[in-house]
C-alpha cells in the first residue's frame, strides 16, 4: 500500500508509531480508511513526516480496551479520524528526501535537535511537551505527579501558551520595527504590524504543536480578538468564545468527543464569567489566585467525569507553576527555536529551559509530598451529576451582588462527599477489567475492596495501572482498596504492581513470587477473612509449596451464603486436580490461564460446574487465547462465558436473595464508535445463572 506519513513518529527502541494516509488508488477502491494508525516494530529507518512509503500492512479494526470507566481509546480514534490499526510487515521508501520540506519534517528535525542537545530525563520530556506537544518520553511517575498536582494542563498547548507566544511575537516585531521609527499606540501601521507579528508567532507555535483542539481554540480566539481590537469593534468576550466554539466544531466536528475540547472551553468560559462583569479594582497580585479558583471551579467536575480524579493541590501547585512556565520555561523554549541557526545559542537556551523544567518538577514533588493527606477527588460522576455540579460552579462564579451564588459552593462540595455503597451487607460484585493479555479483577463488598492481580506491564515504566485500574478503583467510591493480591509474578499479572504500590502505599499486599521479600506477605492457605458478611478464603497454595510460577497462583474462594465465586489465576490441570475434592458448584469462576488448554480440565469443571465465567485475554493475541475447545467445555455445562477480548470489562453483582446481575462494558450505553457492540458473544442471558441456582447440588 502506497501512502504518506502524516504525523510525528513516536515510540521506543521496540517500535515506532505514526499515522499513515493511503494515496494508492487501489486502496481507495477497496474501501480502506483514509487514515491508519501504524505500528512498526524495530524499523531499519525511522520514517519522516511527509515521506511516501510502500508498506505491507496487517490491518486491524480500530479497537481498544473497553471498561466502564477510564480512557476510551476507541472514542479517541474515532474522534481523530483513524479508521484502522495496522502492523507493518515490511516497507520501502519511495522517494527519499520528499518529506524533508514538509511541516511535519521540521517538527521531526527540531525534536532530534532537542534530543541531541539535552540528556534523557524528565526535564527533557517536559521541554518536548511544551514545544512540540510530544509526550512520548513522559514517564508514568511524571504523569502521576502532574495528575496529583492538577498541572497536567500545562503540557497542553492551549490559551496560556498561545497567549505567551503572541506577546512574545508582538514585542519581537516591535523590536524589529524600532529602526524604522516605531511609535507605540493602538492605531497606525506599526501597531498593525505588531499585531500581525503576534498572530504569526502564535500560529508558528501551534504548527510546532501539531494544532491540537486546545491550540486551535486558542488561535481562533486570538485571531478574532486581534481583528476586533484592530477594527475598534466593541465585542463581549462571550461572543468571541461562542465564535471560537462554532469555528472549532466546523473545522473538527468530532472534537466534542475529546476531554481537551471540554476542559479548554470550560476554563475560558469560567474566566470570562468571573472577570467580565467585574471592575478590575483589586490588586493585580490577587488576579492570578482568583483566576485559578475560577478555572478550578469549572474544570474539577469535568476532571471527575473524564478522569475520575481531581485534587485541591491544583490551587497551590498552579499558583507556582503557571507563572514559572509562563515567564521562564515557555519564553526560553520559544527563544531557542528562533536561535536554531546558531547551535551554541540554541543549546544554551535549551539547557536553561531544561533547568527551569527540572526546577518545576522539584517544587511540584515537594507540594505533592507535603499535601499527600489533603482532600482529593477520586470518584466517577454520571452525565446528569456533571450537569448539576457544573451549574453549581457557574452560580458560584456569578458577581457578588447575587445572593444565591454561595449555593453553588455547596453543590460543588458534593463532589467530595462519600458515595453510597450501593451494596447491602452480604452482597458483593466482581469486575473483570479489560486489560488485554493479562488479568485484573476488582472484588467489592459494601465497605471494602479487593484488587486481584494488577494487569500487564514491563515492571518499570509501562503498565495499565493509571489508565485502567486506578480509574476503576476510583469509580467505586471506596478510596483505597483494602487489599491487593498478586497471584504470581508473571508480568501479565504483576506488571502494574510498582505503579499501584506508589498510589496505594497503605494497602495490604499479598504477593506470590520467587524472591520472598521481608515486607511482602505471600498469599497462601493461612489467609481467610470476612468483609461485610462475605467470606474470603485462600485455597491454594500452601505456605510450604516452593514457587512454581503459574502453579503458585493464589486461588481464592468468595462466598456470601448463596453465591460462591472462584478466582483462579494461571493454575494448570495439576493444581486443579488437587482442588477438585474441595470444590462444589460455584456461581462464577475466572477461567484459569486465560483459556489455555493446559487448564480447565473436565473433572475440574464438572466439580465446579460454574454458572458464569469470564476470560481475560487480548483480541488477536499470539497465544490464540481463549482456545475454542476450552470455551466449548464451558458451553457443554451450559455456563455463560464472557471474554474481555470480545465484551470488554464484565461486572457481575451477587445479591443476597436473587440471581447474579451481569453487565458488559461493550454493551453499556449507546456509543456510535464502539466496535462490535451487542455482539452475540456478549449478550446477557439471565437463564444461565437461574439454571445453576435452581438445580440440585451434586455434592455435599
Amino acid at each position: 500500500m502506497l501512502g504518506k506519513v502524516v504525523s510525528l513518529p513516536q515510540g521506543n527502541e521496540e517500535y515506532t508509531r505514526f499515522r499513515f494516509q493511503p494515496t494508492d488508488r487501489q486502496a481507495e477502491l477497496a474501501g480502506l480508511p483514509s487514515l491508519i494508525l501504524v505500528r512498526w516494530y524495530r524499523p531499519a529507518e525511522i520514517p519522516i513526516p511527509g515521506e511516501f512509503w510502500q508498506l505491507r500492512l496487517r490491518l486491524l479494526s480500530p479497537r481498544g480496551l473497553v471498561n466502564f470507566q477510564g480512557f476510551d481509546r476507541e472514542r479517541t480514534l474515532f474522534a481523530s479520524g483513524v479508521g484502522a490499526l495496522a502492523t507493518v510487515l515490511d516497507g520501502t521508501l519511495m522517494n527519499a528526501g520528499s518529506g524533508h520540506f514538509s511541516a511535519g519534517a521540521w517538527r521531526a528535525r527540531l525534536r532530534e535537535e532537542i534530543r541531541r542537545a539535552l540528556p534523557p530525563g524528565e526535564a527533557r520530556a517536559l521541554v518536548l511537551s511544551l514545544l512540540l506537544a510530544d509526550r512520548s518520553e513522559l514517564s508514568s511517575d511524571t504523569w502521576s505527579l502532574l495528575r496529583d498536582t492538577g498541572t497536567g494542563h500545562l503540557l497542553a498547548i492551549s490559551g496560556m501558551h498561545i497567549g505567551l507566544a503572541a506577546v512574545f511575537g508582538f514585542w519581537l516585531t516591535r523590536l524589529v520595527l524600532l529602526p524604522v521609527g516605531f511609535s507605540f499606540g493602538t492605531s497606525g501601521r506599526s501597531f498593525t504590524g505588531c499585531c500581525i507579528g503576534a498572530v504569526v508567532v502564535a500560529i508558528c507555535y501551534g504548527f510546532l504543536a501539531g494544532f491540537p483542539v486546545s491550540t486551535l481554540r486558542a488561535l481562533i480566539m486570538l485571531g478574532l480578538a486581534t481583528w476586533f481590537i484592530r477594527t475598534s469593534r466593541m465585542v463581549a468576550p462571550i461572543q468571541v468564545w461562542l465564535a471560537a466554539l462554532i469555528l472549532v466544531l466546523v473545522i473538527e466536528p468530532l472534537a466534542f468527543l475529546t476531554a481537551g475540547f471540554w476542559l479548554s472551553f470550560a476554563a475560558v468560559f469560567g474566566l470570562t464569567l468571573y472577570f467580565s462583569p467585574r471592575k478590575t479594582t483589586e490588586s493585580k497580585w490577587l488576579a492570578l489566585p482568583r483566576a485559578q479558583v475560577a478555572v478550578m471551579a469549572v474544570t474539577l467536575p469535568l476532571s471527575a467525569f473524564w478522569f475520575q480524579s481531581g485534587s485541591v493541590l491544583a490551587l497551590p501547585s498552579n499558583l507556582f507553576a503557571i507563572p514559572w512556565v509562563s515567564f521562564i520555561s515557555v519564553p526560553l523554549v520559544l527563544s531557542s527555536v528562533i536561535a536554531l541557526p546558531s547551535q551554541w545559542l540554541f543549546d544554551a537556551l535549551l539547557t536553561a529551559a531544561e533547568w527551569s523544567c527540572a526546577g518545576l518538577l522539584v517544587v511540584l514533588k515537594f507540594i505533592s509530598n507535603a499535601g499527600s493527606d489533603w482532600v482529593s477527588l477520586t470518584s466517577h460522576i454520571s452525565p446528569l451529576q456533571l450537569l448539576v455540579v457544573l451549574a453549581g460552579s457557574l452560580i458560584l462564579l456569578l458577581p457578588a451582588g447575587i445572593s444565591i451564588r454561595w449555593l453553588g459552593l455547596c453543590v460543588l462540595c458534593t463532589l467530595f462527599l462519600p458515595r453510597a455503597p450501593g451494596l447491602e451487607r452480604g452482597e458483593y460484585s466482581i469486575e473483570t477489567l479489560d486489560v488485554g493479555q493479562g488479568l485484573a479483577v476488582i472484588v467489592r463488598t459494601r465497605n471494602h475492596m479487593l484488587l486481584y492481580d494488577t494487569g500487564p506491564g514491563d515492571g518499570r515504566d509501562w503498565s495499565l495501572a493509571g489508565s485502567v485500574i486506578a480509574p476503576a478503583i476510583a469509580s467505586k467510591g471506596h478510596g483505597l482498596p483494602g487489599m491487593m493480591i498478586v497471584s504470581h509474578a508473571d508480568l501479565d499479572h504483576a506488571g502494574g504492581l510498582a505503579d499501584l504500590r506508589k498510589r496505594y502505599s497503605e494497602t495490604e499486599l499479598l504477593f506470590n513470587r520467587e524472591e520472598q521479600g521481608l515486607t511482602i506477605n505471600g498469599c497462601n492457605q493461612d489467609h481467610s477473612w470476612t468483609w461485610d458478611d462475605v467470606s474470603f478464603r485462600v485455597l491454594h497454595p500452601s505456605k510450604w509449596l516452593p514457587y512454581r510460577g503459574n502453579d503458585s497462583s493464589c486461588v481464592i474462594s468468595i462466598e456470601n451464603g448463596r453465591h460462591k465465586s472462584l478466582l483462579t489465576g494461571d493454575i494448570s490441570e495439576a493444581v486443579e486436580s488437587r482442588l477438585t475434592s474441595s470444590l462444589n458448584q460455584y456461581s462464577f469462576i475466572t477461567v484459569p490461564h486465560h483459556g489455555s488448554t493446559t487448564s480447565s480440565s473436565q473433572s475440574f469443571l464438572e466439580s465446579v460446574r460454574p454458572g458464569l465465567a469470564t476470560v481475560s485475554a487480548a483480541k488477536g493475541n499470539r497465544f490464540n487465547f481463549p482456545r475454542e475447545e476450552v470455551l466449548q467445555k464451558y458451553r457443554d455445562l451450559e455456563a455463560g462465558v464472557f471474554s474481555t477480548s470480545e465484551c470488554g470489562a464484565v461486572r457481575i453483582e451477587f445479591p443476597n436473595h436473587d440471581i447474579p446481575r451481569v453487565s458488559v462494558a461493550r454493551n453499556h450505553g449507546f456509543r456510535p464508535w464502539r466496535i462490535n457492540a451487542n455482539s452475540a458473544e456478549c449478550m446477557v442471558r439471565p437463564d444461565w445463572a437461574m439454571y445453576h441456582l435452581q438445580r440440585p447440588k451434586l455434592k455435599e
